[in-house]
């Protein structure tokens, strides 16, 4: 298909992945152009970490460290700048990792996604200059932002309404 198509591949950068739920011992060996293709159980895809599993483990601790520097970033920031200038650093730095594929991701266990909902609360409270304990609902409210958990709903709900009103891209939509 690449030689019909007049493409390349490098090989380098090239590894495969067998999906399942339990452990898969394969001795296959895969060849293109007599150079072996590597086995992973996790690779990164478009910025996103995806593991053999599809338990998106990885990604989601990967994004928490992220999430924990932008905090610590915001944290600091806090001394210098008000209330508004860190919620733009907030909706520009720390929003954006959230939104990136969670309607793919982030429908994964609670129990994994709580760190990143433990780390939006903390950015809010930031922002809102609140106390470590303080409740954030109201937070939200005041800043007119959705929690984590609503931004997956809203990002899958956007999905499913484009692909009901068949406005996804033609391949994507002739899989229904």
């Amino acid at each position: 298909w690449f030689n019909v198509n007049k493409l390349s591949l490098n090989v380098q950068k090239t590894n495969y992945m067998v999906f399942s739920k339990k452990r898969v011992f394969m001795d296959s060996n895969v060849q293109i152009n007599n150079s072996t293709i590597e086995r992973v159980h996790c690779t990164k895809f478009l910025g996103v970490l995806i593991d053999d599993k599809l338990s998106w483990s990885q990604h989601i601790n990967k994004l928490a460290t992220k999430l924990s520097k932008c905090c610590a970033v915001m944290y600091k920031a806090k001394f210098l700048i008000d209330s508004s200038s860190l919620l733009v650093i907030y909706n520009s730095l720390f929003l954006p990792y959230l939104n990136y594929c969670s309607e793919i991701w982030g429908n994964s266990y609670k129990t994994k996604l709580q760190c990143v909902l433990v780390m939006q609360k903390r950015a809010i409270r930031i922002v809102c200059d609140a106390g470590k304990l303080a409740h954030t609902n109201k937070l939200f409210f005041e800043l007119n932002t959705l929690k984590f958990p609503d931004i997956v709903e809203y990002r899958t709900l956007m999905v499913m309404f484009k692909a009901h009103h068949d406005l996804l891209p033609r391949n994507l939509q002739d899989r229904k």
